[in-house]
This record gives C-alpha cells, sequence and structure tokens, in this order.
C-alpha cells in the first residue's frame, strides 16, 4: 500500500506539472480562454481530491503511540467507609403520675364510724376500680345472650343485680356472665356454643379451661379465678374498695376479712380519686384494724 500511494503522488506530481505547462500555453496564446483556463483549474482540484481520498483510505495504518505512565502521588487511598446510621438521642422520657388528685381540700373530722360520702360516679377509670369485683372477662355479657333470655327478662335482672350499695357479695349473685348463666339456667351446650363462636383470637376469648370452669358452677373456684385484683375473696363472696371504704370493722370480722387481707389491699385505695376527708377517714380506719386499735 506505501508503494501504491507513493506512485500514484509521483504521477499526480507528473500531472500536475502538465497541467501547469498547459496553463502557460494557454496564457501565451492570444485566444486562450477562460473556459479552457477554468478546466486547467477543474483538474488540478480534482487531483488534490484524488490524492486527499487516498490517504483517508489508507486510514488504518496504525501510528507510534508513546504509553502513558500512571501518575504516582504520595497521598494514601481511601476508600468510602460504611455510614453507620447513629440512634437518635432521646432524653428519659418521664412518666406521669397517674395517682388520683384529691377532690378537694377538705379535712376528716375523726370519727370513720360515719364515713365521708363518696360519689362513684366520677372519676372514669380510678372510680370502676372503686367498684370493681371481678375481672373484665366476666364482666362483659355479649348481647347474644340478652337475646337468648330475652330482652325485657334481660334488663330487669340487670337492674336488679347491679347494686352501688352492693347487696350482692357472691359471685352467683353478682352481675356478670356467670350469674347470668346460672340464674336463667342455660344448658351448657349452648353456653359452650355461643362463647365459642364469639372468639376472634384477642386476649379476652373465653378459653376451652375457662368455659369448663363456668360449666363447673364451682363458685369458690369461680370466684378465686375472675376476682379483680382490687378486691378480696372470702370463699364465693368478693368484696371490693367501695365495700371496704362503706362497711366497718366489726362487719370485716364478721365476714372473716383478715387484717392481713386488709395490709394487702389498702395500697390499692391509691388508685381511687376521691376527697381529702375521704382518704385521711379510710386510712385511718384500716391502719386502725391492721394494727388493732379499734
Amino acid at each position: 500500500m506505501k508503494y501504491a500511494i507513493e506512485n500514484l503522488s509521483d504521477a499526480i506530481g507528473m500531472f500536475s506539472d502538465r497541467i501547469l505547462q498547459e496553463a502557460d500555453a494557454l496564457r501565451g496564446r492570444k485566444r486562450a480562454n477562460r473556459v479552457a483556463l477554468r478546466a486547467v483549474a477543474i483538474a488540478a482540484c480534482v487531483a488534490v481530491v484524488v490524492l486527499t481520498g487516498v490517504a483517508y483510505l489508507n486510514r488504518d495504518v496504525e501510528l507510534p503511540v508513546e504509553p502513558v505512565e500512571p501518575e504516582v502521588t504520595d497521598e494514601p487511598i481511601i476508600e468510602d467507609e460504611p455510614v453507620i446510621e447513629e440512634e437518635p438521642i432521646t432524653e428519659d422520657v418521664i412518666e406521669p403520675d397517674k395517682t388520683p388528685t384529691y377532690e378537694d381540700d377538705s379535712v376528716w373530722d375523726g370519727n370513720y364510724e360515719v364515713m365521708p360520702e363518696v360519689n362513684i360516679n366520677t372519676g372514669g377509670d380510678s372510680n370502676y376500680n372503686f367498684i370493681q369485683t371481678t375481672d373484665f372477662k366476666i364482666d362483659f355479657i355479649d348481647n347474644g345472650f340478652s337475646l337468648y333470655v330475652g330482652e325485657d327478662a334481660f334488663w330487669e335482672w340487670l337492674t336488679e343485680h347491679t347494686s352501688t350499695t352492693f347487696n350482692y357479695t357472691s359471685v352467683a349473685e353478682m352481675a356478670n356472665l356467670y350469674s347470668l348463666i346460672v340464674f336463667f339456667d342455660i344448658p351448657d351446650d349452648t353456653v359452650r356454643e355461643m362463647l365459642v363462636d364469639l372468639r376472634t383470637g384477642r386476649d379476652d376469648d373465653f378459653t376451652d379451661e375457662e368455659i369448663d370452669l363456668l360449666l363447673s358452677r364451682d363458685n369458690e373456684a369461680i370466684a378465686a379465678y375472675f376476682a379483680a385484683d382490687t378486691t378480696i375473696v372470702k370463699g364465693e363472696n368478693i368484696y371490693s374498695l367501695y365495700w371496704i371504704y362503706c362497711h366497718s370493722i366489726d362487719d370485716y370480722i364478721a365476714k372473716g376479712i383478715t387484717q392481713e387481707d386488709i395490709a394487702e389491699i389498702l395500697p390499692k385505695f391509691d388508685e381511687v380519686g376521691m376527697s381529702n376527708a375521704a382518704r385521711q377517714a379510710i386510712t385511718a380506719k384500716l391502719n386502725d384494724y391492721i394494727n388493732g386499735d379499734y
């Protein structure tokens, strides 16, 4: 290819010289015209184009390339370190004091034989703890049971067995699911089927063992299992904080409520909202019984 290009270059050179000679001759002639001169110029241009095209076709000829040395620096190579997300710094959360506050600044008159009045219809959950006897699972009565016994009969039973003076202390007489089953003598198969159908996968579902306990009609076992943790249980009877508040030390003794029972239940009164005078009165009465000063 190299030699072909050289030969072609020589030929074009000779052709160019010939064109120049013809151009000189044309200029020497009197009749030389512009058309002839233009032809000579075109021929020269063609020669240049041909030579350029040949050079282009030979563009794959390798040219020497000087190697480039990598730049070397003294600075160390630092790799990207993994980003560790730091947990946000949070201050200790101080839980608010949930102890019920006194309703007023009243002062106890020193006579707990006549206890200051308390309003159990105020105070929300704190006063529900005051009157609660059994836990929420047995307290809840599904509408299916009221429809089964008849709504009128159900509401009549509920009105009679719901008493703020707590005429009833027996688990079989208080207003709860078990006493409803006993009062209306609902068949065991019906009770089991209804309670199983009510299961939703929550903690308040009745287990098979709990259903068996309800159907056992064992009042003492049911009272011990389903009593609220704010109560004192004696046999089948359950005594709420409100019952303890309203009754005398002599009543405690008559029901078999011991000084140890009262000492265990005394801190639960801190969870109840009541007036300052009422709190002073119940604290004095219970401490007198615990210490034998009565």
